[in-house]
């Protein structure tokens, strides 16, 4: 909506059918995934799902030497009191003035100290980025719930299994404040190098424990 200049009602619009395509890729991959993990070993296809995030991070990064829509600004001529001037050498000092009426209040604000240097994120890149996360997020989301749960094995799996919805539902609640706050502050380049440095940490963490991601094997011992 800032990047582009777009009304609320376009943005609510636009933003709605995106949700809608990727919940079709993402139903898609779902689907594609249970037959490619009787072929693939799953701890390589998480790796995937979280290689295909991060290039989608990547997409999402703004290069175009395109500046965003900023939004307008009504400026109005302030005579500064102090100076006693001649009408010819007058300077004028400008107070920017904000029209948030709904035909106005579009555009990047100028209240983000981004605003005016930033690099936009052309539209190409938006839906190609959103597409390509749409692909790797089932991936990994997925696969994280079939490794966890035969790592698990025999044990108690309701109990852990909470625990790992109650980290993903604290993710989902701390992630989006986060995430936020970098916009506001640094913009999208800011944005989404930080969250495309989370991929990395799970990345290597993933890596450290490749090996003892495996299903739990229980070994019996006769007594004589």
């Amino acid at each position: 909506m800032d990047e582009y200049g777009w009304t609320s009602v376009k943005a609510t619009l636009y933003n709605g059918i995106l949700f809608l395509v990727a919940a079709v890729i993402s139903v898609a991959v779902f689907m594609a995934v249970k037959p490619l993990s009787r072929r693939i070993d799953e701890r390589k296809l998480l790796v995937v799902g979280f290689v295909i995030v991060f290039c989608g991070f990547v997409i999402l990064m703004p290069w175009s030497s395109r500046s965003p829509l900023v939004r307008a600004a009504f400026i109005d001529p302030v005579i500064h009191p102090t100076h006693q001037t001649t009408p010819s050498t007058k300077m004028p000092t400008f107070r920017p003035f904000y029209n948030d009426s709904s035909s106005t209040n579009r555009g990047c604000p100028l209240n983000y100290p981004w605003c005016v240097n930033a690099s936009q994120v052309l539209i190409e890149q938006f839906l190609a980025g959103a597409a390509v996360i749409s692909i790797g997020f089932p991936i990994c989301s997925l696969i994280t719930y079939s490794l966890y749960s035969k790592v698990l094995g025999d044990r108690p799996q309701g109990t852990m299994m909470g625990w790992l919805t109650a980290a993903g539902s604290l993710a989902r609640t701390l992630g989006p404040l986060f995430v936020s706050t970098m916009y506001d502050r640094f913009g999208p380049r800011w944005t989404f190098v930080s969250s495309s440095s989370f991929v990395v940490l799970a990345v290597i963490a993933l890596l450290i424990l490749y090996r003892r991601l495996v299903p739990l094997q229980v070994k019996s011992f006769l007594v004589d």
